[in-house]
């Protein structure tokens, strides 16, 4: 049985959903076929990747919400690939007068087909002028890898977004950790990572502090991109300043361990040096490797 509860009055709006495998309510002010559009307008404040599109105006919209999906017969039946559910929840609150958003979410437990996901939070919320994020899972694995803690979390303010990737190992030791920032700039989306902040496989790595990773409408741009350590070398690089040049791609005494073994299964993991090259090329058009390793 499912039932649905709509109610409208000149000062507040209610939902409410009841079902065997979903419970739903929001309440608030608003209209359902303007919440995307307010939405829209609202992380356009804090990450605007398109600056000069036109932002569709839209009344204010405020609302509380509450959803949960639960184990049920139902719901495996819907997704069939669903092996095992333990109840999901999420709450939050939107208000599109000073765009704050809020939201909490938590999964404790999830099998669909072969992966399985852990205890899984999380949390979206304003903090001053910016929008902070987190995301904490304590168990991500399927038949070919495990990650025993994976962590995302940062902050996004004035066309920056800050982020922090971390992963550890079984025995809560800081395995990978990549921090950086994704901008936009002009329609760009521009990707660096943080040269203090690099650990690959428990060492820490140097990159140089002006790399960065350009996407826009007119292409891709890579420069300054030279990940080493101890005479091991990753270098990405444009080879001109032009947006869609070749990008050349140069290996030195790499060892393919470094990024692999974030796989915890000891018998997946793979070791070896790399050396050679190489190129990306017609990136606008149908882009073609090739490599000499």
């Amino acid at each position: 049985t499912i039932s649905i509860v709509a109610k409208s009055t000149a000062l507040a709006n209610t939902l409410s959903l009841k079902s065997p495998f979903l419970v739903a309510d929001i309440e608030g002010k608003y209209k359902l076929s303007k919440i995307g559009n307010a939405l829209s307008n609202s992380i356009a404040k804090y990450y605007d990747n398109n600056p000069i599109a036109k932002k569709v105006a839209v009344e204010n919209q405020y609302f509380n919400f509450k959803i949960a999906v639960k184990d049920d017969p139902i719901i495996y039946k819907l997704i069939p690939n669903l092996k095992n559910l333990e109840p999901i929840n999420l709450t939050g609150n939107y208000n599109s007068v000073n765009d704050s958003i809020v939201l909490q979410g938590s999964i404790p437990k999830l099998v669909y087909g072969e992966n399985t996901i852990t205890n899984a939070i999380l949390d979206v919320a304003n903090k001053d002028s910016a929008l902070a994020y987190s995301l904490i899972i304590d168990d991500i694995q399927n038949k070919q890898f495990q990650l025993p803690f994976t962590s995302i979390s940062g902050k996004v303010e004035r066309n920056i977004l800050d982020y922090t990737v971390q992963l550890k190992d079984a025995k809560e030791k800081e395995r990978f950790l990549i921090a950086g920032t994704l901008k936009s700039i002009d329609g760009n989306n521009e990707v660096s990572l943080d040269p203090s902040n690099l650990v690959l496989n428990y060492e820490a790595w140097k990159i140089d502090a002006e790399n960065v990773i350009s996407i826009g409408k007119k292409g891709i741009y890579v420069g300054d991109f030279d990940l080493s350590k101890a005479g091991s070398h990753i270098i990405v690089q444009s080879e001109s300043k032009a947006v869609n040049a070749p990008i050349a791609i140069d290996f030195k005494t790499f060892d393919i361990n470094t990024l692999t073994s974030f796989v915890e299964k000891s018998d997946l993991q793979l070791s070896g040096k790399i050396n050679g090259n190489a190129k990306v090329k017609d990136l606008n058009t149908k882009p073609l490797f090739t490599s000499d390793l």
